[in-house]
């Protein structure tokens, strides 16, 4: 396997994003010696150490778990935003097509991103207290990796897809297994061979 298989992973070489679009640009709200303290273009607060490496801090995340804040980041959402596709992307997955290494692409995220959006906690809670809420989140998260990726797949020929859910910690799952998987994890999709 190619060493540098991860290379150009999380947008599919370059050929999309998938990630939430805002036109916000970063706030900082407080700086010191030691720290700094940003507003991110999605809403959520976050506390970046100056002292050496570590994972940020979320002292709010951009998610709440309420429809109204789904409604929100969900119009950042959108597969149709002309932003996610690169320019000219046809003519560079022709390229890729033509490529000698193994390539991959982040095809979908449903509890991986959202998690990061709102936080384990909070995503953990979602799924007792506002089931519904979190398959309609599901769906859309579905449909969206469906809508960005479909016209692409067919022209590039990727060697595998890597999906992010990152959904364990040190000592097994952040969900349990016996709780029902919500619909749109389960369901028949169709238009991906």
């Amino acid at each position: 396997m190619d060493p540098e298989w991860e290379a150009g992973l999380w947008d599919a070489q370059g050929l999309a994003n998938p990630f939430p679009l805002t036109d916000d640009k970063p706030t900082v709200l407080e700086e010191t010696d030691d720290y700094r303290i940003v507003r991110d273009p999605l809403g959520g607060v976050v506390k970046h150490s100056k002292r050496g490496s570590s994972i940020p801090e979320h002292l709010e995340y951009p998610l709440k778990p309420t429809r109204q804040s789904w409604d929100a980041m969900r119009r950042c959402l959108d597969p149709h935003d002309p932003r996610r596709r690169a320019p000219k992307w046809r003519k560079k997955a022709a390229a890729l097509k033509r490529r000698e290494h193994v390539i991959t692409f982040m095809g979908a995220s449903l509890y991986g991103l959202p998690r990061d959006w709102m936080g384990v906690e909070q995503l953990s809670y979602l799924a007792y207290d506002d089931p519904g809420l979190l398959e309609e989140m599901l769906e859309y998260l579905s449909d969206f990796y469906m809508t960005l990726y479909g016209p692409i797949l067919p022209e590039v020929g990727y060697d595998f897809v890597y999906l992010f859910e990152d959904c364990c910690f040190n000592t097994g799952p952040l969900l349990s297994p016996a709780r029902r998987c919500p619909t749109a994890a389960t369901r028949t999709t169709t238009g991906w061979s």
